[in-house]
């Protein structure tokens, strides 16, 4: 799996928010979540307990940099990063 310095990892975080209350409208924490920049990723309902709620949050990270010269990013942290960076699975990358 090879990087393509898209960058694309580095312009969100996923989140799994748990114990949902939508109880009236299954919709309405959906659509505030979308109001607010977010992209609902999708609701799991379990049988037994509260849906949980997978959201996209659009967030740069400030150490990604851009040439613009090549149009590839780069990590200015790269030797330092967190660990969520390090373990980060890209898709896009895989189906390179």
């Amino acid at each position: 799996m090879t990087c393509r310095r898209c960058g694309q990892c580095c312009t969100s975080v996923h989140f799994v928010l748990g114990g949902i209350k939508i109880e009236g409208d299954k919709n309405e924490f959906a659509r505030w979540v979308s109001y607010h920049g977010c992209e609902v990723m999708g609701v799991i309902q379990d049988k037994d307990g509260p849906p949980v709620l997978g959201v996209k949050v659009p967030i740069v990270c400030k150490h990604l940099q851009f040439d613009g010269k090549t149009g590839l990013c780069s990590c200015a942290i790269y030797e330092t990063r967190p660990q969520i960076c390090r373990d980060h699975f890209c898709k896009a990358a895989k189906e390179k």
